[in-house]
């Protein structure tokens, strides 16, 4: 619990329990970190949105993971940067289509689905195949429509949201960057101008972008490898009850699931089993 001291008399507070206990974390979903920072600042309402200046990213727990993720999203930037010297990066040239590209629009897709499947699992949702109708149950979990990130150095073509027009009552028909990415996959000729330069730029700071909210980016190997290719321009608000607190001394973080996916897998399974009774009548 932490104080609400904003505008209180000096005998009373008022107390704000937090989502989490000491020491728990939601498996790959990122949330800032409490500090003692934050005990001191007396004019801070608990249940208002923090400024990120504040945030402090927790600890990465599996760097092994995550630097196979760095050098990934490494790879695509190189790939996609030498691309851009063939085609001007404008909005004029974003239906440019062909095998590079393609290229790009897959992997980057490839890596979108292994960062969703590890935070849906972790997070409560036990389908072994998930799709794209099961991963929408990370857009509220992970916030992930308040993220817009720019490529640096390139002002042809803006600031981007990739998850932005994405909601949790619709499926992949409103993510066009990963349908065209299935699209080309199953039927490579049928869709090929799908694998066009809009949608491989999309899918690379979606790739970002999830890495972003599975991990944070307030770290070393982020500032040394990415930053300075991609910039962050907006990132999710959070309350000071949605931080991660550090676990007590002597004592190990532990991994919960969270509620709001958990109760969409409850919702799945009440339906599949309705589903299967009906085609057994």
């Amino acid at each position: 619990m932490v104080p609400d001291c904003n505008k209180m008399p000096d005998d009373r507070v008022t107390l704000t329990r937090m989502n989490l206990n000491c020491g728990e974390r939601y498996g790959n979903i990122y949330r800032p970190l409490y500090t003692p920072l934050f005990s001191n600042i007396h004019n801070l309402n608990p249940l208002n949105d923090i400024s990120p200046d504040y945030y402090v990213d927790p600890v990465i727990e599996n760097l092994r993971d995550y630097n196979d993720y760095i050098r990934q999203l490494e790879l695509i930037l190189d790939e996609l940067h030498d691309i851009f010297k063939v085609v001007s990066p404008e909005e004029d040239n974003l239906k440019s289509f062909g095998n590079a590209i393609r290229n790009v629009l897959i992997l980057s897709c490839t890596e979108v689905d292994s960062l969703m499947k590890a935070a849906l699992l972790d997070g409560g949702f036990n389908e072994e195949q998930p799709t794209m109708n099961h991963y929408r149950h990370l857009i509220i979990p992970m916030n992930l429509s308040e993220y817009t990130l720019s490529f640096r150095n390139i002002t042809g073509i803006g600031s981007r949201s990739p998850f932005g027009n994405w909601t949790p009552d619709d499926s992949s028909k409103s993510l066009i960057w990963y349908k065209a990415y299935n699209n080309v996959k199953h039927n490579r000729i049928k869709y090929f101008k799908e694998a066009n330069l809009k949608n491989a730029i999309n899918a690379t700071l979606g790739f970002a972008t999830m890495l972003i909210a599975s991990f944070g980016y307030r770290n070393d190997i982020w500032k040394e490898k990415i930053s300075r290719l991609i910039e962050i321009k907006k990132e999710p608000l959070w309350s000071l009850k949605d931080f991660y607190i550090p676990p007590t001394y002597g004592s190990n973080i532990l991994y919960v699931k969270h509620p709001y996916i958990k109760s969409k897998w409850v919702e799945y399974q009440k339906e599949k089993n309705n589903k299967n009774k009906e085609s057994q009548i």
